[in-house]
């Protein structure tokens, strides 16, 4: 019941802050490439709009990442400290959940932005959209 709301919530929170930088990076990717196209000029900086747009992903997944595991525990403290019958019987409890979630919400960061990116070079199909028509 409220685990499942306490984790699927924060997920889906994440995932639409995920697609919209999703967004966000391809709209920039295709405007540098239409005006490149226009100027009539080819070569490194195509490949520097893709850097750009790889970069602006792997920050909405870093952000993704670590808003997921941060609204999760903010959620299940919330869940703790309302069930709690009597004054603070929980609170504690869910102060230490918060307190040790701190350096997983920080890994999690790292780890998913590192891994967008490195989706974006190796399989860009498989990350939100923004390998569209990129082999």
């Amino acid at each position: 019941g409220i685990n499942t709301a306490n984790m699927g919530v924060a997920a889906l929170l994440a995932s639409a802050v995920f697609k919209g930088g999703c967004r966000l990076a391809r709209g920039r990717r295709e405007g540098r490439e239409g005006r490149e196209r226009s100027e009539g000029s080819k070569g490194s900086k195509g490949s520097k709009g893709s850097e750009g747009s790889e970069g602006v992903a792997g920050i909405f997944g870093a952000l993704a990442g670590g808003l997921a595991v941060f609204l999760a525990v903010v959620f299940t403290a919330v869940s703790l400290i309302l069930s709690g019958g009597e004054e603070g019987t929980f609170t504690a409890v869910a102060l230490a959940l918060a307190v040790a979630h701190v350096p997983i919400i920080l890994v999690e960061t790292v780890v998913v932005g590192s891994v967008v990116v490195f989706l974006l070079k190796v399989k860009p199909e498989l990350v939100g959209g923004l390998g569209e028509g990129k082999r």
